[in-house]
Order: C-alpha cells, then structure tokens, then sequence
C-alpha cells in the first residue's frame, strides 16, 4: 500500500513539474463586467453587418508600422460588427498587446492591459463547440477572439496566430486574417518577453482603422451602374415625344426664349 502511494506522489509531483513548465496556448480574457453565460441576455450595442464582403483595417502601431487585415462578417458576423464597432469607438486606441507566445500567437485588446478587461458587453461565441459553423481555420495570421470559459462571454480582446494551432479549432471565433504585415507579427511575437508573458517593451496600438469603401455588397455597386444618368433620362423622355409635338414645343420654345436643354421636356403638357 505504501509502494503504491510513492508511485501516485511520484506521478503527482512529475505532472506538476511538467505543467509549469510549459506554454498555455489557451485563450483566455477575464473582466468583472458579467460572465456572458446566458446567451439570451446578450444585447449589442451595434447593428450586425449583413454584407458578405471581406471588410479591410489596419492595425495601426505607434511606431508607425501597420498590420493589413480583412474582417469576414460572412463567416461571424457578430463577432466582425463588434470589432468594427470597437475600432470606430476608439476603444483598441493605446492599448497594448499585453500577451505573446512566440510559435502561437499575439494577444491585444484589453483596456487593463493584464487579459482581465474588456467593454460592457459580451457577444455570441460564433464556434462549432457553441452551436455556431465557422470554418476559418486557425492558421498562421488568422485573428480570433479570446474568451472567458463561457462561451459567450468574449468582449474586446483578440488574437493573431504566428503559427498554426489546430487545438483552438471549433472553440475559439475565427473572424479575420493578417493580409499584410506579417513581418511585424513575427517581430512582436519574438519579442523578449516576462514570465508571465507580457512584452518588455511595450507594443502598442495607435488605432485601427476600418477602410469605409471596403465591406460593401457588389449589388449596391450593380444598381447604382444600372441607374441611368441625367442626360440619358433626358434622352429617354424626349424619345416618348412624337416628331410633330416636339417641333411644336422647340417652336414656342423658341419664341418664349426658353433652352429646352435646361428643362425637362415631360413638364409640358401640349394643348392644340
């Protein structure tokens, strides 16, 4: 019996010692601002995007080097409203990217700067875990949301993958992927770093900006194309106008000393 007790101690003490000292590449935020468990009591302080077009931003570093990014609502739409939402509020202005594994990935977005903050808010986990289809893999350069351990419960803080990490898969909202700039992701994530994780230097966020043009659906562009200009509506009316009226009209025009190139000629009812 005692032989067996050493054995599970031994067991014990080795499964601590390994633990300790190894990498968490979980995802984790943590605030006081509710725990996002009852998915029925979310509200937005947003409207959903419902294009499907790829959305471009860029994170904005101040010392001046830029991460090009692309949101895709198509694939979490509430997930890439929030982020939108947040960036256009200014609330990722100054913050830092307090969390970095070198092999994993970067983390930002916490307004305390320690993983524990985050808005008032907390949106729907858009993951295969919580109900939700989201094929984007997290690959190298991907961005997703952490999250407390509920799965509705995430709220400002994202990540960037330096490497692929297949394990976050299904239970982590992917949302986005670094298009350009990677080089500054791999400067960030090579960075010397504390114990605890956290950057010796600080690196911090400037802003993010959203390109306004970026995100909209082809068929506001089809219809706008479609719309007829203004001379061509004029040619069209003028066209519904027989021979013998519109030489009527151009002759009392012209002794009225009126341009009918300045009116539309539609105005004017021809009375015999």
């Amino acid at each position: 019996m005692k032989k067996i007790s050493l054995i599970l101690t031994l067991i014990l003490a080795l499964s601590l010692i390994f633990t300790g000292c190894g990498k968490n590449t979980t995802l984790t935020s943590g605030n006081g601002e509710g725990s996002g468990d009852n998915p029925e009591a979310l509200s937005y302080p947003f409207e959903i995007i419902t294009s499907k077009e790829p959305i471009e931003a860029d994170i904005i570093l101040e010392n001046g080097k830029v991460i090009e990014i692309e949101l895709y609502p198509d694939i979490a739409p509430v997930t890439v409203s929030n982020f939108v939402y947040l960036a256009k509020d200014k609330f990722y202005d100054g913050l830092i990217f307090h969390r970095v594994i070198e092999g994993f990935m970067i983390q930002g977005g916490c307004p305390n700067g320690t993983g524990t903050g985050g808005p008032s808010h907390r949106i729907k986990g858009e993951f295969a875990s919580n109900g939700f289809e989201n094929n984007l893999k997290h690959t190298r350069g991907v961005l997703s949301m952490a999250r407390a351990t509920p799965p509705d419960s995430a709220g400002s803080q994202f990540f960037i993958m330096h490497k692929e990490a297949s394990h976050l898969d299904g239970d982590y909202a992917a949302f986005g992927k670094v298009v350009n700039g990677m080089e500054v992701v791999d400067e960030i994530a090579t960075a010397p770093t504390d114990a605890n994780d956290r950057p010796l230097q600080e690196v911090k966020i400037k802003t993010i900006s959203i390109k306004e043009n970026s995100g909209k659906d082809n068929s506001d562009k089809e219809n706008s194309a479609k719309e007829p200009k203004a001379d061509e509506k004029k040619e069209e009316a003028n066209s519904e106008i027989s021979a013998s009226d519109k030489e009527k009209l151009e002759k009392i025009a012209e002794e009225m000393g009126i341009d009918l190139g300045d009116i539309p000629v539609t105005t004017f009812e021809l009375k015999e």
